[in-house]
């Protein structure tokens, strides 16, 4: 059984801060209660939504196709693979929303594709506590954590965000011994994704004063795996030059969506969870196609087929790719300029962030395995009968294609990539 992890960590310098005041979030603990999580209540947490919610869903599905949408763009180069996660994505911009003044928080909101934090948070927490329930057969953990520097004094409403909604302890350290707040916060993402991402730093950039990270892990097979016994050598058409590659194949009824410009398999996992393989037809070039794309496409145009599925077994990994630009592009600006962050008392200087990732995926016989590390530095001072005819299918994998992971109750987009080059 194979691996898929991710990791998302952000750490910023000294920001500009001061302490608004702020009510209180709505569904708090009342004072006196603690805000622990009881078995009983993750049991409960099944991703019932509310409308607000439901609209958040699918506003926040928008935004993972519009995230790789915005990377593939402010690539340098077009001809190279792109892997991002957009679930990650999500939930750790949704604390940041929770850490600055009004305008970033708005920013962040509005690119999420909803205006209300506090919507944000209760869909979060939903997602914390019923996204690892969701299948006995499918092991998966979502985790966050914030280390701050102990001069300063974090402020009380923000920990309780932190502590009721995202499930994350706030840890007061000495950042001037760097080196034991590296080797701690190395520990927690090797403790949180299986020893799969067991190193994300070296050393903290000067003048950071704190890490706030997310790392999500998924483990899971293919419903119906790859006879391996059936792999071909055969050729995967890239953007820079044609390669030999291994390719499985199987045959099978399955979701299939096509159009003029596209063809495309919803390939499951053993549970709740799949795999959208996108083919653009062979005269659309892929990042014109991207431009246009949109999830919904994808179930406008499905049906069941029977499919003669051919996917290549391969692994990629990303080098470290900066991603502020990105961001800047999808809207967010505030939060690398001098904002005004309400996460701590103490009044600090003003400072700004680089946001930069790196991914790894891989996909086999049995099943999918990947790993990504994202980071945001801020630099600064402190029934029977008759079965109907199918017509059969042909989606071979030979050339640039697209994959979208998906949790399938909520529709939520763990992972998204161009692959281009194999």
């Amino acid at each position: 059984m194979r691996n898929l992890s991710l990791l998302m960590v952000v750490i910023f310098g000294m920001f500009l801060s001061s302490c608004t005041g702020d009510e209180p979030v709505q569904n708090l603990p009342q004072e006196g209660q603690e805000a622990t999580t009881t078995e009983e209540e993750t049991q409960m947490c099944e991703f019932v939504l509310s409308a607000e919610e439901q609209a958040a869903v699918g506003s926040m599905n928008a935004f993972g196709v519009d995230f790789l949408k915005a990377v593939v763009e402010e690539s340098h180069d077009k001809k190279e693979n792109v892997v991002v996660s957009p679930l990650s994505a999500q939930i750790l911009l949704s604390m940041l929303a929770n850490t600055s003044d009004e305008t970033t928080g708005a920013e962040i909101a509005d690119v999420l594709g909803y205006s209300d934090v506090n919507v944000l948070n209760d869909l979060s927490r939903k997602y914390i506590l019923g996204l690892p329930a969701v299948s006995e057969k499918v092991k998966m953990k979502l985790a966050n954590a914030l280390w701050y520097h102990s001069g300063l004094e974090l402020n009380p409403l923000f920990g309780e965000i932190l502590d009721y909604y995202y499930n994350a302890p706030s840890n007061p350290r000495d950042f001037g011994s760097s080196d034991a707040v590296v080797d701690e916060i190395n520990k927690w993402c090797a403790d949180n994704t299986e020893n799969l991402i067991d190193r994300v730093l070296e050393e903290l950039p000067p003048g950071s004063v704190f890490v706030l990270a997310n790392a999500m892990y998924f483990k899971a097979n293919w419903l119906t795996p790859f006879n391996e016994e059936v792999n071909e050598r055969k050729t995967f058409h890239g953007l820079h030059q044609d390669a030999m590659v291994e390719m499985m194949h199987t045959s099978l009824g399955m979701q299939y969506a096509e159009s003029s410009d596209f063809k495309a398999v919803n390939f499951p996992f053993e549970d709740g969870f799949s795999t959208w393989f996108v083919l653009p037809e062979d005269n659309v070039a892929i990042d014109d196609f991207i431009e246009g794309f949109d999830l919904k496409h994808l179930n406008d145009h499905s049906d069941v087929a029977i499919v003669d599925f051919s996917l290549p077994k391969f692994k990629y990994a990303t080098e470290l790719i900066p991603l502020d630009d990105a961001l800047r592009y999808l809207g967010i600006n505030s939060v690398f300029e001098s904002c005004k962050f309400t996460m701590f008392l103490n009044p600090i200087k003003g400072g700004n962030a680089e946001v930069k990732q790196k991914c790894t995926i891989e996909f086999n016989e049995d099943g999918a395995s990947a790993a990504a590390v994202t980071l945001a530095i801020g630099e600064g001072a402190l029934g029977p009968g008759e079965k109907p005819e199918i017509e059969k299918k042909i989606v071979n994998l030979d050339r640039p294609f697209l994959f979208f992971i998906m949790e399938n109750h909520s529709g939520s987009c763990l992972m998204a990539g161009k692959i281009v080059n194999l």
